[in-house]
């Protein structure tokens, strides 16, 4: 799927919708989710802590959630998978890879 050019939803903002797209397209081609650096680099954001801030954001909108003491954590919920494109959701990332 093409990340940088789907329809993002009005409740989010475009770079935040590209943000989860480029989650979902790693999630789905490696397994885990991405770190930090590279949610910066596929979003073409700044700095890692605008990176942050647009994951806070698709977590208040219910887009996403975080597993707490792991490495590489970031879950899409459900709706996370349909706004970024999928039909259906993708069966759950391995959370703990030996990635960090």
């Amino acid at each position: 799927m093409d990340t940088y050019n789907r329809a993002t939803p009005r409740y989010i903002h475009r770079s935040v919708g590209i943000a989860l797209a480029a989650i979902a397209d790693y999630v789905v081609e490696r397994g885990y989710s991405p770190n930090y650096r590279e949610i910066r680099d596929m979003g073409g954001f700044s700095s890692i802590s605008v990176a942050n801030y647009s994951l806070r954001k698709l977590e208040a909108a219910g887009l996403l959630r975080f597993q707490d003491g792991l490495a590489r954590t970031i879950v899409l919920t459900d709706e996370g998978w349909r706004t970024a494109g999928y039909s259906a959701p993708v069966p759950a990332a391995r959370v703990d890879s030996g990635h960090a």
